[in-house]
């Protein structure tokens, strides 16, 4: 076989802990504009439905 090295998690992540980080670090950037900030935020989680 080819040299190929998989890593792979042993727990998955799941939506509801996505959830809670993006909980968690709302708001840890009070300098940066907060519009650009909910940009981000709406971003992730919308790549966060994509993929779980």
């Amino acid at each position: 076989m080819g040299d190929k090295v998989v890593i792979e998690p042993l727990n998955k992540s799941k939506k509801e802990d996505w959830q809670q980080i993006l909980e968690e670090t709302a708001g840890i950037w009070p300098h940066v504009d907060s519009k650009y900030v909910e940009e981000l935020r709406l971003a992730a989680q919308k790549r966060l439905e994509e993929t779980l």
